[in-house]
């Protein structure tokens, strides 16, 4: 459902000081828990119990933060109104995304400063291992050691946080402006960023969740992500086959005859056809079907 025109409206009123009072109360409940928490380092051998309660609260709060982000970003993409009421509470949780920042650097710092397999055993070669081989020995960790090395955690790292928290600055940025303005032109701006964050969002989504979680155990492997590729592939071709089958649905109803064949530019994409596979989903469109390739253009058999 779309929304209606933009209005700039009033400042609701609000009560300040019972705001600041209860945001303050909840900032001495974050700290209390920080200090609790650095307490056990005074145990003995407790470093790494520490460190991973550490990363089970950091990772758990960014996850209702990308969660709240997700949310914003399709109201956005749909035009919807019904969120509209719980909108406004989601971008304010999106304010969070620097502070998670901050607080996921206590683990970065402890990783490479204090002790390197502290959290992710891969960041040490030495790191012994089940059987007694090291890190640096393991042939899984070898097959995987572009993708999980020290340069790798940094650079990604800092790159889901950058991310989202740009989406999150342009979504609050458009959305309070057009507040005191009305001017639509915020509206077409959040559905560019809600555009361009969707896939943004999720793929930095997956991937801190194998950096910062799934990493933790290297060794595993998931027999879903070749059904997970394969249904990706088939999307693909069957985006490809549907944009070929109206374009070559348009020529034919411009009055081409059959047997002439469509114009090259129209087949600027037919080496991405034959590397995605396409002969195996052509039988299920006929006139597709009796498509041959002669050089770089494909042409219509008589």
């Amino acid at each position: 459902m779309s929304s209606p025109a933009a209005q700039a409206v009033p400042a609701l009123p609000a009560d300040a000081a019972s705001s600041h009072d209860l945001a303050g109360k909840a900032l001495k409940v974050g700290f209390g828990g920080l200090i609790i928490t650095a307490a056990g380092l005074l145990l003995p051998g407790n470093a790494r119990a520490v460190a991973m309660s550490y990363l089970v609260g950091v990772t758990y709060w960014t996850a209702i933060a990308i969660g709240m982000l997700m949310l914003v970003l399709i109201h956005h993409i749909f035009d919807a109104s019904w969120s509209t009421v719980i909108r406004r509470q989601f971008e304010h949780g999106l304010a969070a995304f620097k502070w998670l920042a901050l607080l996921f650097l206590p683990l970065v710092l402890a990783s490479f400063l204090y002790q390197r397999d502290i959290v992710w055993p891969w960041l040490n070669l030495e790191h012994e291992m089940h059987g007694g081989h090291t890190v640096g020995h393991d042939p899984l960790y070898l097959k995987k050691a572009a993708f999980l090395n020290p340069a790798m955690f940094l650079g990604m790292t800092a790159l889901f946080f950058v991310i989202w928290v740009w989406l999150s600055a342009r979504l609050r940025k458009a959305s309070f402006s057009q507040d005191s303005d009305g001017d639509l032109r915020w509206t077409r701006m959040n559905r560019t960023t809600a555009a361009m964050g969707l896939p943004l969002g999720a793929l930095t989504l997956t991937f801190a969740a194998i950096y910062w979680v799934k990493s933790l155990e290297y060794h595993w492997f998931s027999t879903m992500c070749r059904l997970v590729l394969r249904q990706l592939r088939a999307w693909c071709l069957g985006l490809r086959c549907h944009h070929h089958g109206v374009a070559l649905a348009s020529w034919r109803l411009q009055g081409h005859p059959e047997h002439e064949p469509l114009p090259q530019h129209r087949h600027a994409d037919a080496g991405l056809y034959r590397l995605l596979g396409l002969r195996h989903v052509l039988p299920i469109f006929p006139d597709l079907e009796r498509q041959r390739s002669r050089g770089n253009v494909l042409v219509q058999s008589s």
